[in-house]
């Protein structure tokens, strides 16, 4: 049976190409437009010219591609034309089985008197406005109430948008203020030559240079609100993205300087750097691209 094998062939075919036996994909679609040359089936047929299209493409042949593809067209408006023929056939049948008992009726009604006929129109005209106006009346008033919703919904997200955008001016003019009582304590490190002076010193450096989880998790609420999407955004970009390397893309669209960023998140300025690196290879952005405006179209 040489239109089965056909079909056959050209499911073989499919399944080598997805998985990435182009070479033997090509050489089954093929064989099998020869087997249907054989013994035609339009159906098959038309399978395996669907199947030539994919493969040829995969190849990199796209003439042939393109050629079979036209194929394809032909062969599949072909055959729906047939289906269409016969539909209507089925459906002139029905009609006229359908116009045959219409007559019937309509002679049994005929029997009736034209008073009845005439206050029964009266009546279904009366009864389908009323429920025509309701059905108009209410459609309006769902309208109205969805309009309304969506108003009063876009005024709370504009209010916490507006609440959010303030919060973190003032979480990074936090961040910016304890990076500046940072340096001067380290300046008056180096400056107190006492050794208790020196470890009341280093105490208080310490407890402002470590970023709590609770800390980060208050800033990514806020940065969210202010770029909605941003870390979903970098999963998809990275999906083997590292929470510290999403840190670092916040901090970065924040354009906050790297003392500032060692600063926040108790790391070194070189630790700094080398995230950055880090973060640039997992985005696949190279040294010449701006960093803070690609992260900006995040």
């Amino acid at each position: 049976y040489f239109d089965n094998a056909a079909n056959s062939l050209q499911w073989a075919a499919r399944a080598n190409a997805a998985i990435g036996n182009k070479g033997k994909a090509l050489q089954q679609v093929r064989e099998a437009m020869t087997l249907i040359q054989q013994m035609p089936d339009d159906g098959y047929r038309q399978n395996i010219y669907y199947a030539a299209v994919e493969i040829f493409k995969i190849n990199g042949l796209h003439d042939s591609a393109a050629y079979y593809s036209g194929l394809y067209q032909q062969l599949h408006d072909s055959l729906e034309k047939k289906i269409a023929t016969s539909s209507l056939a089925i459906s002139n049948m029905r009609l006229s089985e359908e116009k045959n008992r219409y007559n019937i009726r309509r002679m049994q009604l005929e029997k009736k008197s034209q008073m009845q006929q005439r206050n029964f129109i009266i009546l279904a005209i009366l009864l389908l406005s009323v429920i025509s106006l309701l059905v108009v009346n209410r459609q309006r008033l769902r309208l109205k109430y969805r309009h309304d919703s969506l108003e009063k919904e876009k005024e709370i997200i504009e209010t916490e948008v507006s609440a959010a955008r303030q919060q973190m001016e003032l979480f990074t003019q936090n961040i910016i203020e304890k990076t500046s009582l940072i340096e001067k304590l380290e300046q008056q490190m180096k400056n107190n030559n006492s050794f208790a002076g020196q470890q009341d010193t280093i105490a208080a450096l310490s407890s402002l240079t470590i970023l709590t989880e609770a800390d980060w998790d208050k800033f990514k609420q806020l940065f969210e609100k202010m770029n909605p999407m941003f870390f979903q955004h970098l999963k998809i970009s990275a999906p083997d993205i590292t929470v510290a390397e999403q840190r670092m893309a916040a901090l970065t669209r924040l354009k906050l300087t790297t003392r500032q960023m060692a600063s926040m998140q108790g790391i070194s300025p070189d630790s700094v750097h080398k995230t950055r690196q880090r973060l640039r290879f997992r985005l696949g952005v190279s040294n010449e691209t701006n960093l803070e405006e690609f992260l900006g179209s995040v």
